[in-house]
């Protein structure tokens, strides 16, 4: 599951653990989230998902968003527009194998 919209990533603490969206997907069966932890640029943000979405048919998601931020950064150096995305779940799965 990919949440590309500003702060997806954020949940609210409780004595068992952080509930948000991602733990939602993953407890419905997802294996892995892709989230974004702060506000998010639209341009850099379709660029990144662009990419992602490309490779991530190829390779298993972790690596998928690793190279596509590292793409994205050649563009956009400043972390603000790349570096707020992360994963959750298991993201060695490849999901196209899924």
């Amino acid at each position: 599951v990919v949440l590309s919209a500003c702060q997806t990533g954020l949940g609210k603490d409780f004595a068992a653990g952080t509930t948000g969206l991602a733990r939602a997907w993953i407890q419905s069966g997802a294996s892995s989230v892709v989230m974004s932890l702060w506000n998010v640029d639209d341009g850099a943000t379709r660029e990144l998902m662009t990419k992602f979405i490309g490779k991530a048919t190829e390779q298993p998601v972790d690596q998928a968003l690793r190279e596509a931020m590292l793409e994205t950064r050649s563009t956009h150096p400043d972390p603000y527009y790349w570096a707020g995305f992360t994963t959750f779940g298991a993201p060695e799965l490849n999901q196209s194998s899924n």
